[in-house]
């Protein structure tokens, strides 16, 4: 619905008044099926997004950082910080 009223605004069309005017014609005109276009694009999109950065972590954490570094200088009790 907000996509849709985005759109109106910027082609300057007078298809809706307000939100409940707006649900009544999605309604009217699309059924109930006229509230989830776009979904599926959506949620794959959001899934394939997060699989990206799971796959970027993944090398990062595999190749990039060093398991021999230790920083245990920093907050061991030897250390004059503590």
């Amino acid at each position: 619905m907000s996509v849709r009223c985005m759109a109106q605004f910027v082609g300057r069309e007078a298809k809706y008044s307000g939100v409940f005017s707006c649900i009544f014609k999605i309604f009217q005109e699309e059924g109930l099926a006229g509230f989830y276009i776009g979904f599926v694009p959506h949620v794959l999109g959001e899934v394939l997004f997060l699989w990206c950065c799971n796959l970027l972590a993944h090398f990062i954490n595999t190749y990039a950082v060093d398991d021999n570094v230790r920083i245990s200088a920093v907050c061991s009790k030897e250390s004059k910080l503590w």
